[in-house]
C-alpha cells in the first residue's frame, strides 16, 4: 500500500512543481503570453506525440493489450451510436461495466 503511495507521489509532484514554477514565472514577469503561446505550441504538436511515439514503440505489446477492454471499449461505442448518446444509457452502461 505505501509502495503504490510512493509511485504515485513520485508521478504527481514534479507534475505539480513544474505547474507552480509557471505560474510563478508569468507572475514575476519572466515568461510572457508570447513564449508560453509558443511553448503550448511545441509541447502539444512536437513533444507530447513524440513521448506517445517512443513510449509505444518500446512498450511490448502482450504486456500492454487486453482484448476484453478492447471488446468493451467497441461495444460500448456501438451502443453510444444507436442510443444517440442518451445521459440514462451511459449512466447504466457505466454502472454494468463497474460490476
Amino acid at each position: 500500500m505505501l509502495d503504490n503511495l510512493i509511485f504515485t507521489l513520485n508521478i504527481i509532484i514534479p507534475i505539480f512543481l513544474v505547474i507552480m514554477l509557471g505560474l510563478f514565472l508569468r507572475k514575476r514577469k519572466i515568461l510572457g503570453d508570447a513564449f508560453l503561446a509558443g511553448g503550448n505550441k511545441v509541447v502539444f504538436r512536437l513533444a507530447i506525440p513524440a513521448n506517445l511515439f517512443v513510449s509505444l514503440y518500446v512498450a511490448e505489446i502482450t504486456d500492454a493489450f487486453d482484448l476484453g477492454f478492447v471488446i468493451f471499449c467497441i461495444y460500448f461505442n456501438v451502443v453510444l451510436k444507436i442510443t444517440d448518446y442518451d445521459d440514462k444509457v451511459v449512466l447504466f452502461l457505466m454502472i454494468l461495466a463497474i460490476q
